[in-house]
């Protein structure tokens, strides 16, 4: 191929790769709108998204409960031997 201009696209958007592996802006975009789109699928997905939310929270705070009960109680343990 001697030229990069074609007819059936307009200028500059031939090409989302480049030699030497690096990519486009174009590329990077498209990219971008495809991982949107995948957040939006996921979204969809969820039938009560604040619930879901809400009980992930609850999980992590009773997780951070029990650990800092725990480091306490070790505390206590070796403070008092």
């Amino acid at each position: 191929m001697d030229s990069a201009i074609y007819v059936d696209v307009p200028s500059g958007d031939a090409h989302l790769v480049y030699p030497d592996g690096q990519v486009s802006v174009r590329f990077l975009v498209l990219i971008d709108a495809m991982e949107e789109i995948s957040k939006l699928e996921t979204l969809s997905r969820i039938q009560n998204p604040i619930e879901m939310m809400n009980a992930t929270n609850r999980y992590f705070l009773i997780n951070s409960e029990a650990e800092r009960y725990q480091m306490l109680q070790a505390m206590n343990n070796y403070l008092n031997d």
